[in-house]
């Protein structure tokens, strides 16, 4: 894996106005701490890379580079691997591919396979279950109880407005 590329961030953005910067400009102590909790913290390097990754398959799915999207969001799975620190980023990334894949390939037994494994890295997560219910849906149709079964888990989960408003638009 290449070496990561580190982004620019404004420095009024970076670090609060009370952050002690011994000296160095606010990025640079923000990096420094950054870099110093890293170390102490193996576990919480493996979930930061991988949702770096999949913060950039997030914006080559924007840029509509869904092949490379894809790929930074199977590097993501991987790297969270079966850690329970990483278990939402890898469910976002789960569900993120598996609509990739319904939508734009029409693989819709990938789609499945990743949005059921999405529900199971991370269960609160609504997304999941619903890409989980649309992509039974495409595979086995309106009328099949599985479909039924992903949306009453979905309706189980706690969410805000807007996701029982998705919800309720999925279920119709």
């Amino acid at each position: 894996m290449p070496e990561e590329e580190i982004v620019d961030v404004p420095e009024a953005a970076a670090v609060p106005a009370n952050w002690p910067t011994n000296g160095a400009s606010p990025a640079e102590a923000l990096q420094a701490q950054v870099a110093k909790e890293l170390a102490n913290d193996p576990l919480a390097e493996v979930c930061f890379r991988a949702e770096t990754a999949r913060a950039r398959g997030n914006a080559c799915f924007g840029e509509g580079n869904i092949d490379e999207a894809v790929a930074e969001w199977t590097a993501s799975i991987r790297l969270s691997g079966s850690h329970a620190r990483c278990a939402e980023s890898k469910a976002l990334a789960l569900a993120n591919r598996s609509l990739a894949r319904l939508g734009e390939w029409a693989d819709v037994r990938g789609a499945v396979e990743d949005a059921r494994a999405a529900v199971a890295a991370h269960t609160p997560y609504l997304k999941g279950h619903v890409r989980h219910a649309a992509a039974l849906r495409a595979a086995l149709g309106d009328g099949a109880r599985e479909v039924w079964h992903a949306l009453a888990a979905a309706d189980a989960q706690k969410m805000n407005k807007d996701e029982a408003l998705e919800l309720k638009r999925h279920k119709a």
